[in-house]
Protein backbone atom coordinates (compact mmCIF):
# COMPACT_ATOMS: atom_id res chain seq x y z
CA UNK A 1 0.00 0.00 0.00
CA UNK A 2 3.30 2.09 0.92
CA UNK A 3 4.86 1.64 -2.54
CA UNK A 4 1.26 2.97 -4.17
CA UNK A 5 1.30 5.87 -2.39
CA UNK A 6 4.42 6.46 -3.96
CA UNK A 7 3.62 5.46 -7.07
CA UNK A 8 0.37 7.48 -7.13
CA UNK A 9 2.73 10.51 -5.69
CA UNK A 10 4.70 10.31 -8.81
CA UNK A 11 1.77 10.24 -11.04
CA UNK A 12 1.76 6.85 -11.86
CA UNK A 13 -1.67 5.94 -11.35
CA UNK A 14 -1.89 2.20 -12.83
CA UNK A 15 0.96 1.31 -10.78
CA UNK A 16 -0.15 2.57 -7.86
CA UNK A 17 -3.66 1.00 -8.35
CA UNK A 18 -1.50 -2.33 -8.90
CA UNK A 19 0.73 -2.33 -5.95
CA UNK A 20 -2.58 -1.36 -3.88
CA UNK A 21 -4.88 -4.24 -5.23
CA UNK A 22 -1.59 -6.71 -4.40
CA UNK A 23 -1.74 -5.52 -0.60
CA UNK A 24 -5.26 -6.25 -0.33
CA UNK A 25 -5.03 -9.49 -1.79
CA UNK A 26 -2.69 -10.45 0.92
CA UNK A 27 -4.55 -8.17 3.49
CA UNK A 28 -7.78 -7.12 2.59
CA UNK A 29 -8.42 -4.80 5.65
CA UNK A 30 -4.78 -2.66 4.95
CA UNK A 31 -5.72 0.42 6.54
CA UNK A 32 -6.27 3.38 3.61
CA UNK A 33 -6.20 1.22 0.69
CA UNK A 34 -9.66 1.83 -0.57
CA UNK A 35 -8.96 5.23 0.58
CA UNK A 36 -5.85 5.29 -1.59
CA UNK A 37 -8.05 3.38 -4.82
CA UNK A 38 -10.46 6.17 -4.39
CA UNK A 39 -7.77 9.06 -5.12
CA UNK A 40 -6.81 7.23 -7.95
CA UNK A 41 -10.41 6.85 -9.30
CA UNK A 42 -11.16 10.76 -8.23
CA UNK A 43 -7.78 11.52 -10.28
CA UNK A 44 -9.39 9.62 -13.40
CA UNK A 45 -12.46 11.43 -12.69
CA UNK A 46 -14.28 8.20 -11.82
CA UNK A 47 -16.68 9.73 -8.89
CA UNK A 48 -18.99 6.37 -8.92
CA UNK A 49 -15.99 4.30 -7.88
CA UNK A 50 -14.41 6.96 -5.79
CA UNK A 51 -17.33 6.54 -3.68
CA UNK A 52 -17.09 3.74 -3.42
CA UNK A 53 -13.77 2.83 -2.17
CA UNK A 54 -14.45 5.86 0.10
CA UNK A 55 -16.99 3.98 1.73
CA UNK A 56 -15.37 0.81 1.27
CA UNK A 57 -12.68 2.21 3.62
CA UNK A 58 -15.09 3.98 6.10
CA UNK A 59 -17.10 0.48 6.49
CA UNK A 60 -13.85 -1.09 7.44
CA UNK A 61 -12.48 1.18 9.91
CA UNK A 62 -15.29 3.72 10.52
CA UNK A 63 -12.80 5.81 12.34
CA UNK A 64 -11.22 6.88 8.80
CA UNK A 65 -11.78 10.49 8.87
CA UNK A 66 -9.37 11.27 5.85
CA UNK A 67 -11.95 9.15 3.81
CA UNK A 68 -14.64 10.49 5.23
CA UNK A 69 -13.82 14.29 4.72
CA UNK A 70 -13.04 13.45 0.73
CA UNK A 71 -16.22 11.87 0.93
CA UNK A 72 -18.01 14.85 2.15
CA UNK A 73 -15.64 16.85 -0.28
CA UNK A 74 -17.18 14.42 -3.26
CA UNK A 75 -20.86 14.90 -2.20
CA UNK A 76 -20.24 18.66 -2.32
CA UNK A 77 -18.81 18.35 -5.97
CA UNK A 78 -21.89 16.64 -6.83
CA UNK A 79 -24.07 18.46 -4.91
CA UNK A 80 -25.16 15.91 -2.25
CA UNK A 81 -25.63 18.62 0.81
CA UNK A 82 -27.54 16.03 3.06
CA UNK A 83 -24.82 13.82 2.63
CA UNK A 84 -22.21 15.74 2.37
CA UNK A 85 -22.96 16.76 6.40
CA UNK A 86 -23.11 12.97 7.22
CA UNK A 87 -19.58 12.78 5.87
CA UNK A 88 -18.12 15.49 7.44
CA UNK A 89 -19.73 14.51 10.86
CA UNK A 90 -18.16 10.93 10.58
CA UNK A 91 -14.78 12.91 9.71
CA UNK A 92 -15.30 15.07 12.84
CA UNK A 93 -16.28 11.41 14.87
CA UNK A 94 -13.25 9.86 13.82
CA UNK A 95 -11.06 12.68 14.47
CA UNK A 96 -12.80 15.49 16.93
CA UNK A 97 -9.16 17.70 16.76
CA UNK A 98 -9.89 17.95 13.03
CA UNK A 99 -10.31 21.22 12.47
CA UNK A 100 -10.47 21.44 8.69
CA UNK A 101 -13.89 19.19 9.31
CA UNK A 102 -15.16 21.64 11.35
CA UNK A 103 -15.27 24.45 9.56
CA UNK A 104 -16.58 22.51 6.29
CA UNK A 105 -19.43 21.16 8.62
CA UNK A 106 -20.28 24.55 9.80
CA UNK A 107 -19.89 25.50 6.20
CA UNK A 108 -22.49 23.25 4.99
CA UNK A 109 -24.85 23.97 7.33
CA UNK A 110 -24.86 27.64 7.11
CA UNK A 111 -25.67 26.19 2.79
CA UNK A 112 -28.56 24.11 3.91
CA UNK A 113 -30.52 25.74 6.99
CA UNK A 114 -30.30 22.86 8.73
CA UNK A 115 -28.29 23.84 11.52
CA UNK A 116 -28.75 27.04 14.29
CA UNK A 117 -26.77 30.25 13.43
CA UNK A 118 -25.21 29.72 17.07
CA UNK A 119 -24.44 26.22 16.11
CA UNK A 120 -22.36 27.72 13.26
CA UNK A 121 -20.60 29.87 15.29
CA UNK A 122 -19.88 27.30 17.99
CA UNK A 123 -18.68 25.14 14.82
CA UNK A 124 -16.31 27.67 12.90
CA UNK A 125 -14.92 28.95 16.54
CA UNK A 126 -13.83 25.16 17.13
CA UNK A 127 -12.46 24.56 13.81
CA UNK A 128 -10.31 27.99 14.06
CA UNK A 129 -9.46 27.11 17.13
CA UNK A 130 -7.92 24.05 16.15
CA UNK A 131 -5.70 25.21 13.73
CA UNK A 132 -7.10 24.53 10.24
CA UNK A 133 -4.73 24.19 7.53
CA UNK A 134 -4.41 27.59 6.02
CA UNK A 135 -6.13 27.41 2.75
CA UNK A 136 -9.12 26.75 5.07
CA UNK A 137 -8.36 29.50 7.52
CA UNK A 138 -10.03 32.29 6.10
CA UNK A 139 -13.29 30.03 5.18
CA UNK A 140 -13.51 29.66 8.94
CA UNK A 141 -13.79 33.45 9.13
CA UNK A 142 -15.96 33.92 6.14
CA UNK A 143 -18.38 31.72 7.08
CA UNK A 144 -18.48 33.16 10.69
CA UNK A 145 -18.98 36.69 9.02
CA UNK A 146 -21.99 35.29 7.21
CA UNK A 147 -22.93 33.49 10.24
CA UNK A 148 -22.60 36.57 12.33
CA UNK A 149 -24.54 38.88 9.55
CA UNK A 150 -27.03 36.51 9.20
CA UNK A 151 -27.69 37.19 13.06
CA UNK A 152 -27.48 40.91 12.77
CA UNK A 153 -24.39 41.28 14.42
CA UNK A 154 -22.51 43.67 11.49
CA UNK A 155 -19.08 44.63 13.82
CA UNK A 156 -18.37 41.00 13.74
CA UNK A 157 -19.26 40.28 10.35
CA UNK A 158 -16.86 42.80 9.42
CA UNK A 159 -14.16 41.93 11.33
CA UNK A 160 -14.28 38.51 10.30
CA UNK A 161 -14.00 39.88 6.89
CA UNK A 162 -11.28 41.34 7.70
CA UNK A 163 -9.69 38.50 9.33
CA UNK A 164 -10.28 36.19 6.42
CA UNK A 165 -9.04 38.55 3.72
CA UNK A 166 -5.64 39.18 5.47
CA UNK A 167 -4.84 35.40 6.06
CA UNK A 168 -5.71 35.19 2.15
CA UNK A 169 -3.67 38.00 1.74
CA UNK A 170 -0.39 37.10 3.11
CA UNK A 171 -0.69 33.81 0.78
CA UNK A 172 -0.98 35.46 -2.34
CA UNK A 173 2.79 35.67 -3.48
CA UNK A 174 4.16 38.87 -3.40
CA UNK A 175 4.72 41.60 -6.52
Amino acid sequence: NALGVIALRRGDRLEARRLIQEAMSLRPDVRLAHYNLALIAEADGDTATAEREYLEELNAHPDSYKAAFNLSRLYARIGEGGLEIEALKQAIDGNPQFADGHVFLARAYLASGSASLDDVVDLARKGLELGPDPEVEPLGHYVLADAYNRLGRPEEAAREVQLGRRLEARRLPSR
